[in-house]
């Protein structure tokens, strides 16, 4: 299939694709219910953020509608390369998930469709931390706008030593570290003879991830697209053994079965369960008491909590009725854990040797993150361990299990490690001061993705609806906010111009990136430096070798550039859609 480009500045380009967002050719329908200015009014719908999100919203507004073609779409990313959480989210191995990249390219190639890239926007002065544009001026340029920018900050554990320690470090960061976010690409991650232990607090997909990526043999992560970077780092890692921690049990974990089941498959890669504190395991026996009651209704069982000396003996069990009585989802994991206990009890694998090993812990928080000292007593700037304390849950089966206080008795534990990966969760942050913004929950508050008290403002995605769930979720959802979108432009609740002049989208916008100097990448820059990561990866036996530098990016641009025009020139063609620079 041969795909016909426009450059950013003009929409009277032709293309050779249409339609291509949706299942065939559109067929063009009668309009109901709508006035003639409706009919004949151009609707212009900005989209910040190039995710999942917003390419899934996207895909919804440019669908066949009452409004037929009258709808077209401008997608503001603040990074000069497209898709947002696909490339800079999804674990390197993870290759079939970034296979949702064509879709979008799709998309991005429609001819309603414009993506408008390395674009600041901000919701105070214009310059001030490099502003491009700010929020009001696209309100004002555009019928609707919809925040689907993501979540960019972390939720912190709130304890001692947290920001005081070397190799102390988000997930966030960690996983922009090796896929690419220009800003991390400086991350100081040591890995070094000092690492041989790294612990992850936190049991959702991202911790799994990044235990994942430290476990990986280095010919693993060659295949992948992981940065050039992390890929050496990791290749002569001296991490041996992961521990990652959760507060709650192996009921209650937020993680997905796949990625749990990748963790069960790694190349010489041994996986234990840990239930216990002090590094013993937990008698598991259910008395046929509880059994009984998480029978007959599992929601009120509680749990009977048996003491042995110093050590409490969680009632946990994952006996044929009980996994019988569990809906499947969780079923899937309980036996998955079974199967897990099982192996680690025969002689033949307690005999067996791994190089390298990935513990799951549970019932546990921290309360410290410790630092080693130099031996004149001063505090060194390197974590070396983590103190722990043991939690005791309101129901050790149901999903929504909540931590109600800590095991009676129990001492507190101290782990040692050199590496500490904190994950338990992203928010998201007020684009502009005047949102309608959550702060406690990272939300922007809103109405199935109708801000609150906005008219013709719209969000979704993680700055919508939280971090949570995978891309199909984000898709779902983003989906329904794109309807939405269209039902308001159809009843006439979104403010139409008086005039077509005046909310003309990107054509109102670009004199100010010009006067501002802004230097936007478009979908034809893109595709060149798509190509050309394509190409440095093909070298290295990889899908590709991402450019992780702004300025190279921006170089590789301009190259791109100078290059096509003096085609253009030998060729004796006119060059009618310089783009913008």
């Amino acid at each position: 299939m041969v795909f016909v480009l426009r450059r950013l500045t003009f929409r009277s380009t032709p293309t050779l694709l249409k339609n291509c967002c949706g299942g065939g050719p559109h067929q063009r329908q009668p309009f109901r219910n709508l006035s003639q200015q409706q009919q004949q009014q151009k609707y212009r719908i900005a989209v910040i953020g190039s995710g999942p999100a917003g390419f899934y919203t996207t895909q919804q507004l440019l669908k066949v509608t009452t409004l037929n073609h009258n709808v077209s779409v401008d997608i503001y990313e603040k990074f000069p390369v497209p898709f947002g959480l696909v490339r800079f989210g999804v674990a390197p191995d993870h290759q079939e998930v970034k296979n949702v990249i064509n879709s979008f390219t799709k998309v991005a190639m429609n001819e309603r469709t414009r993506f408008i890239g390395n674009i600041n926007i901000g919701g105070g002065d214009v310059g001030g931390s490099g502003c491009d544009v700010t929020l009001a001026e696209l309100r004002q340029a555009y019928h609707a706008v919809v925040l689907c920018y993501g979540s960019s900050q972390d939720a912190l554990l709130g304890i001692p030593g947290e920001s005081e320690h070397r190799n102390v470090i988000s997930a966030r960061r960690f996983v922009g570290w090796y896929n690419g976010i220009p800003a991390d690409r400086d991350l100081d991650v040591q890995l070094d003879s000092d690492t041989e232990t790294a612990v992850i607090i936190g049991q959702g997909n991202v911790a799994l991830d990044c235990a994942r990526i430290l476990l990986l043999s280095r010919e693993c992560l060659k295949r992948t697209d992981i940065t050039r970077h992390a890929y050496r780092r990791l290749a002569d890692s001296r991490v041996r053994r992961v521990i990652i921690i959760g507060r709650r049990g192996p009921m209650q974990a937020a993680y997905k079965i796949k990625e749990f089941r990748e963790l069960t498959k790694m190349e010489d890669c041994r996986l234990r369960i840990e239930l216990s504190g002090q590094q013993e395991r937990e008698a598991l026996s259910f008395s046929d008491e509880l059994l009984f009651r998480e029978l007959t209704k599992m929601e009120d069982c509680r749990l009977r909590i048996e003491l042995s000396g110093q050590q409490e003996r969680e009632a946990l069990s994952f006996s044929d009725e009980l996994l019988n009585s569990l809906p499947r989802p969780r079923r899937r994991f309980a036996e998955l854990y079974k199967r897990i206990i099982e192996e680690e009890e025969t002689a033949g694998h307690r005999n067996k040797s791994y190089q390298k090993e990935c513990i799951l812990r549970f019932f546990q928080s921290p309360v410290e993150i410790l630092g080693s000292r130099s031996r004149d007593g001063s505090p060194s700037t390197s974590v070396s361990g983590i103190r722990l304390k043991r939690n005791l849950l309101s129901d050790y089966i149901s999903e929504d299990a909540k931590v109600v206080g800590e095991g009676e008795g129990a001492a507190l534990e101290e782990l040692p490690c050199g590496l500490l990966i904190r994950s338990i969760g992203y928010r998201s942050t007020a684009l502009d001061d005047r949102l309608p913004f959550d702060a406690r929950r990272g939300v922007i508050r809103n109405d199935c993705g109708r801000v609150e008290d906005s008219p013709g403002l719209y969000c979704s995605g993680w700055a919508a609806f939280g971090a949570t769930g995978v891309i199909l979720n984000t898709m779902n959802a983003s989906f329904e906010v794109g309807k939405n979108i269209l039902a308001d432009l159809e009843a006439g609740r979104l403010q139409v111009a008086a005039s077509s002049g005046e909310r003309t989208g990107f054509e109102r916008i670009e004199p100010l990136l010009r006067a501002r100097g802004a230097n936007v990448v478009d979908f034809v820059d893109w595709t060149a430096i798509d190509e050309y990561e394509r190409q440095q990866g093909r070298k290295e036996g990889k899908p590709r070798e991402k450019v992780v530098s702004v300025d190279e990016i921006l170089k590789l641009k301009a190259e791109k550039t100078a290059s096509k025009k003096g085609k253009d020139r030998r060729g004796g063609e006119s060059d009618d859609e310089t783009p913008l620079r």
